[in-house]
């Protein structure tokens, strides 16, 4: 297609208040510093909003939809807020724009949320689609138990595949979520796919005085090594995989856990019978990168017993901070061979292999110079491939030749 002019981002989590950036924010800040008119509609998927409004956030225009959570109305609102998707959005853009004029829609996992917009702005107005797939829905969810068996699955499976059947371009994180699109999605293969990374932008800021004014405020001294795991605290994430490790590791070896979710009250109350784990709540993205900054390694835990190649968000902010990684992953994934052979950034295990990644921990902790070598590498793979420019740069390829599988 010729020279981009004007891209629509949907999606379902952006940061309007400029605290805490998501990829969504840096992503679309990206593409207007390229020179493009960037509109954002964000489904609001939290229900913090509570009616439409229209925003400028670092100078991109940015419609906020309000979005019901149902919450007291048990399993049956949450089937209500996922039936209902984006519908509602797409007569309201209408009315403020020439939708003709968009050359492309981005839009970001799962795509049922998306039902109701994205493809009618295909399917009426010749819209190009450029979907981001991160994680598999339903596949990964029904793994993990967030989705039970029978019609429901099914039912999220047909919608999925309804919705996928309007992109273009389906970007995928790396070349085993590529085979495992083709897999899953048989009926999918021939779309074109190509690999996108996650991204992000580099705020490294380390300095000596924040290392180990952190480090004090949280117990742990300078000849200690702290292990960061930073994320959601819901079933399915691995983490407990710290609590059964945390008595086997030598008494310099220390855990921080950082993030929010349904188990986050369970892990704290759970971490006060170990003198070498601390759990914190979520904070904004600038404390946060504060908090990992003054840590020694950053952990990456996905739930072993999956299929579903991941590629975890959280490698950007690690990798930013200067820490080397340590991953426990589903055997499925490339994650641990690109973290250990691309970017000789850290170690890796997988599966069952519990006794790797206990070995693992202790190989880590026991060489600082060369764990600190391998966070310097990690930090220069970042600037390679990780910046949010690459991504764009990524995006406008895969958009102007035949690029991808």
């Amino acid at each position: 297609m010729g020279a981009l002019k004007r891209v629509l981002v949907v999606c379902t989590k952006y940061d309007i208040d400029g605290d805490s950036p998501w990829l969504t924010n840096e992503f679309s800040l990206a593409l207007k510093e390229k020179g493009i008119d960037v509109v954002v509609c964000v489904v609001d998927w939290s229900s913090k909003a509570n009616a439409f409004e229209k925003k400028i956030v670092d100078g991109v225009e940015v419609l906020v939809f309000p979005k019901k959570n149902y919450r007291h109305l048990g399993f049956f609102g949450k089937a209500l807020k996922w039936c209902q998707a984006s519908t509602g959005v797409y007569p309201v853009l209408c009315r403020m724009y020439n939708i003709d004029a968009f050359d492309v829609v981005v839009s970001f996992s799962p795509s049922s949320t998306d039902r109701g917009l994205v493809n009618r702005l295909v399917k009426k107005h010749r819209v190009k689609s450029f979907y981001v797939l991160w994680d598999f829905f339903p596949f990964h969810h029904h793994q993990i138990g967030l989705v039970p068996s029978g019609p429901l699955y099914w039912v999220a499976r047909m919608v999925e595949s309804y919705m996928m059947s309007f992109h273009d371009v389906v970007a995928l994180m790396s070349q085993a979520n590529i085979e495992y699109f083709e897999k899953v999605w048989p009926e999918h293969k021939s779309k074109k796919k190509v690999v996108f990374p996650i991204w992000g932008r580099s705020t490294r800021s380390k300095t000596l005085k924040g290392w180990c004014n952190k480090r004090a405020e949280n117990g742990f001294s300078g000849e200690d090594f702290v292990f960061v795991y930073g994320g959601q605290l819901n079933a399915g994430r691995g983490v407990e995989m710290i609590f059964d490790a945390a008595s086997s590791t030598p008494s310099n070896v220390k855990f921080m856990i950082i993030g929010w979710g349904d188990n986050y009250e369970s892990y704290k109350r759970r971490s006060e019978d170990y003198s070498n784990i601390v759990v914190l709540p979520a904070v904004s993205r600038g404390e946060y990168k504060e908090l990992i900054e003054s840590c020694d390694c950053g952990l990456v835990l996905t739930d072993s017993k999956t299929d579903v190649p991941t590629f975890p968000s959280k490698t950007f902010d690690y990798l930013d901070a200067g820490l080397p990684i340590l991953a426990h992953v589903e055997e499925s994934t490339d994650y641990g061979k690109i973290v250990s052979d691309e970017a000789k950034a850290g170690l890796w295990s997988a599966g069952d292999d519990v006794s790797s990644f206990l070995k693992n921990i202790r190989l880590m902790a026991e060489d600082k110079a060369r764990s600190r070598s391998w966070g310097n590498n990690g930090y220069q793979y970042l600037i390679k491939e990780l910046q949010v420019s690459k991504a764009v740069e990524r995006f406008v390829e895969a958009l102007d030749n035949g690029e991808g599988s």
